[in-house]
């Protein structure tokens, strides 16, 4: 019997372990961003706008990881564009949405998004949003190893 998409997808990744993974990376972005001087109030749950650089405050609230590019990862192993069309045909094109439809629902299941790469939109990346007290722990131990780091001086 044939596997549909959607297992395929379910057992040819490791999804639990990719969602610890971008969490964790999300995790090491809070530590960069508090080292490079983003203030976080943890009462008010917000970051300090003044101080945040280069940083997209609102992406500091998730994680992410790389899954594949679309070459690997879609069974066309096509990327499409509006300005050349011709290169799927309509076979693969139906395939591709079946197969989309299929990531979608994994997506769902998991409480991840999937979203293409800022320097290469033919990069895939699982994001999700960081467990709750996530950036109030991040916080809290910068914080500490900032204290920590005026004591031995």
């Amino acid at each position: 019997m044939a596997r549909t998409f959607y297992s395929q997808l379910l057992n040819d990744y490791d999804w639990e372990g990719m969602v610890a993974d971008a969490i964790v990376n999300g995790e090491q972005a809070l530590r960069e961003a508090f080292t490079d001087g983003v203030e976080y109030d943890p009462e008010a749950d917000i970051f300090d706008r003044e101080t945040r650089g280069y940083y997209d405050l609102d992406e500091l609230r998730f994680g992410t990881t790389f899954l594949g590019t679309v070459f690997a990862v879609y069974p066309s192993g096509k990327y499409y564009t509006a300005w050349a069309c011709s290169n799927v045909t309509e076979k693969e094109a139906k395939v591709d949405e079946a197969f989309s439809a299929a990531l979608d629902r994994v997506c769902d299941k998991y409480g991840i998004s999937i979203q293409e790469g800022e320097g290469d939109p033919c990069d895939m990346f699982i994001t999700v949003e960081l467990p709750a007290g996530t950036i109030e722990k991040v916080w809290k131990e910068y914080v500490e190893s900032q204290e920590e780091e005026g004591e031995e001086e």
